[in-house]
């Protein structure tokens, strides 16, 4: 029985690549011994899409089947080579592992999420707290929210959370950091999210995946 689960997010209005990181990613979770959701419908109706997760994380944190739920972002990929097993024991010892930005202290694209009492109250927060209602439309959205949580030390984040560098959970181009476990296309269009992850679809790519595209 798989005690970890990989879960997306994607609804209608970016499927042209998601549908693309979507393959990717089932694919890795079925080689990794990991189940995969992907959840293609919203649960809210007054929030930035990007808040979505929060409900999705939640409910995958109710089963008790699966020890960690992995949240990726749909514009992002894991490398054929990552040792997802080999992070999550690396740093077994804390409920939630963040990946730190380039600009910000944490890039909520990809998170590593032990299912245990911190991480049901530290998602539940961040999703009904009345404060964070001026950055339901507000760039950068929950992600705000996330750091906000963890500055204040939220029951105890600081504890219980570790923020990794960048660079070592996930690199923002393919072709830098190449030992990250993810690839994250944030800040681009859906057109160049679309060529650039088609191109790392094809055969031929020596890169981090081999699936033909069809």
């Amino acid at each position: 029985m798989n005690d970890k689960v990989i879960c997306m997010f994607a609804d209608d209005t970016i499927q042209k690549y998601a549908t693309l990181t979507e393959t990717i990613n089932r694919k890795y979770a079925s080689e990794n011994k990991c189940d995969f959701r992907i959840q293609k419908r919203s649960v809210f109706k007054n929030r930035h899409p990007a808040w979505e997760r929060v409900p999705l994380i939640l409910s995958l944190l109710k089963n008790k089947k699966y020890k960690y739920v992995i949240y990726i972002d749909a514009d992002a990929y894991f490398r054929t080579n990552a040792d997802l097993k080999d992070m999550i024991d690396s740093y077994k010892s804390y409920d939630i592992i963040f990946s730190g930005d380039l600009s910000q202290l944490i890039n909520t694209g990809f998170m590593i999420i032990k299912n245990t009492k911190f991480s049901h109250k530290f998602f539940w927060e961040l999703m009904i707290n009345e404060t964070f209602k001026d950055k339901y439309y507000e760039r950068t959205w929950e992600q705000d929210c996330t750091i906000q949580l963890y500055n204040t030390n939220f029951k105890r984040a600081k504890k219980k959370c570790v923020i990794l560098d960048y660079g070592v959970l996930q690199s923002y181009d393919s072709q830098h950091n190449e030992n990250s476990l993810i690839v994250h296309h944030e800040k681009k269009t859906t057109e160049e999210r679309f060529q650039l992850i088609s191109e790392e679809l094809r055969p031929d790519n020596c890169g981090c995946i081999k699936i033909s595209c069809v």
